[in-house]
């Protein structure tokens, strides 16, 4: 019998994220790529080898990861 699931993300501040919720879907409210990331890919760089690291910057307290 097949069924069908509706996967939601975690939704979380930037401030919210721990060690935990690595590898889960998460939808991060109130963010944005740091101005020294603009214009670059996700995974597409030269000096990328597979994860495609930006910085975040928070759009409420203006902390990154």
């Amino acid at each position: 019998m097949d069924s069908t699931y509706t996967l939601y993300p975690k939704v979380l501040a930037l401030s919210g994220i721990d060690l935990i919720d690595i590898g889960q879907w998460v939808r991060l409210l109130n963010v944005q790529l740091s101005r020294v990331e603009l214009g670059s890919t996700f995974a597409g760089e030269g000096f990328d080898s597979f994860d495609g690291e930006r910085n975040l910057v928070s759009c409420d307290t203006y902390t990154s990861l």
